[in-house]
């Protein structure tokens, strides 16, 4: 009871001092409701925090961990993409579930869009996913941070206008591609 009765006391007084100690270090004061409202704005930071190691957080935007598409192509694909001197782009499409449920893309698809990047080969087939931007506000909207990775892989387009490859594709979370190599398959759409 003695304990409850100083704690209740010291407390105004704890309160008063932090209040001037903070008057002194910013040259105003932090009320409460400011610090209330500055913990609910910074609860995907906090979240960004966590993914230190799985997103470099820059000024308005993030960079997404690494990670690497290996084609394996049959030998009549490499052979007519040689022949008519075709790339291989590998289409990268970041999404994931909004905090705002009404939104169209959402209702429509059950997801949102947030970012996406392509990587053209010519001689490889090899693409690395690395220093990845997306906009940090469209990540922050998400409800997970761990949004969704879809890979799709086509002809560049550039002698034939129409895709010459049936690849397989990858549709899996951040988390699971991060730091890995990842092998897609793919042959010709016609001819094999």
């Amino acid at each position: 009871m003695k304990k409850a009765l100083l704690i209740i006391l010291l407390l105004p007084l704890l309160m008063n001092s932090c209040k001037k100690e903070n008057q002194n270090k910013r040259g105003k004061s932090v009320g409460i409701d400011k610090l209330i409202n500055q913990t609910e704005n910074t609860k995907n930071t906090i979240d960004l925090k966590k993914l230190k190691n799985k997103n470099e957080v820059l000024n308005d935007s993030i960079i997404i961990p690494e990670f690497t598409i290996q084609l394996e192509l049959s030998e009549k694909a490499v052979n007519k993409l040689t022949k008519d001197k075709e790339s291989v782009i590998v289409q990268a499409y970041f999404s994931g579930i909004p905090k705002d449920t009404l939104n169209e893309d959402y209702a429509k698809w059950g997801e949102v869009h947030i970012g996406g990047n392509n990587i053209e080969l010519w001689n490889s087939k090899i693409a690395n996913f690395k220093n990845i931007k997306l906009s940090k506000q469209a990540f922050n909207e998400l409800v997970d941070p761990n949004f969704e990775v879809l890979i799709n892989v086509f002809s560049g387009r550039h002698s034939i206008t129409s895709n010459l490859l049936d690849c397989e594709i990858i549709q899996e979370s951040i988390d699971s591609l991060k730091g890995k190599t990842h092998l897609i398959k793919g042959k010709l759409i016609y001819g094999e």
